[in-house]
């Protein structure tokens, strides 16, 4: 129980200090930034996913 709390709130706390690092890099592209880096994110976690499933 605690290592998953402890896995949810790393994973929380990764995401907020990504977006505010990709909010910092150009305020006059930060939804095109925040789009790209979601993108990425939700990407990323499916391929995963798919990976771990066939694995």
């Amino acid at each position: 129980m605690v290592g998953i709390i402890l896995l949810d709130l790393s994973t929380q706390f990764s995401q907020v200090t990504n977006q505010a690092i990709i909010q910092s890099l150009s305020r006059n592209s930060n939804s095109r930034n925040n789009s790209i880096f979601m993108f990425s994110y939700f990407l990323g976690g499916s391929l995963g996913t798919l990976i771990g499933i066939n694995a």
